[in-house]
């Protein structure tokens, strides 16, 4: 489910589908988070059926928890007609369904650099794969928030 997550939320983000398709847009949106509802409760499940990583499952126990508590926000804002809000959420959602890629980077490199096997990388890899994500989309959001342009209506809508 994660990459239909990932493929769904890239599109997601194309401001002619958002402007030209608002239809379409709300129908990915719909199996964006049809996936992630999926992605996370098994994410959830593998991490809870994990005693003997500790480290490891608390990392993407949290992920999972994270991913499906910030994207059912996303859905509640846009439901409510809270737009700006929603873009917001969605930025956050989409730097958790991130970790996926992030992963996949930081794996090689603590194979080779950090000399370790897959169970010891998978303490570190399991935080890092998405903790540097939600925290640059947060930096991302209060810069963006800060850059509004004077004579804007709203002051937290955020542009891509």
């Amino acid at each position: 489910a994660a990459p239909v997550a990932l493929a769904a939320g890239l599109i997601q983000f194309l401001p002619r589908l958002r402007s030209s398709r608002p239809a379409l847009h709300r129908w990915t949106g719909r199996l964006y988070a049809l996936a992630i509802l999926t992605g996370g409760l098994a994410g959830l499940v593998l991490a809870v059926q994990s005693p003997d990583r500790p480290v490891a499952a608390a990392g993407f126990g949290l992920l999972a928890v994270a991913w499906l508590f910030v994207t059912a926000r996303a859905v509640l804002m846009a439901r409510a007609g809270r737009i700006a809000e929603h873009r917001q959420w969605m930025i956050r959602s989409f730097a958790l369904t991130f970790a996926a890629v992030t992963l996949r980077l930081y794996l090689p490199v603590l194979f080779t650099v950090g000399n370790m096997d897959y169970f010891e990388a998978s303490n570190y890899v399991a935080w890092l794969c998405w903790v540097p994500n939600i925290l640059f989309a947060e930096v991302y959001l209060r810069r963006a928030k800060t850059r509004t342009v004077s004579g804007s209506t709203d002051a937290t809508e955020v542009r891509l």
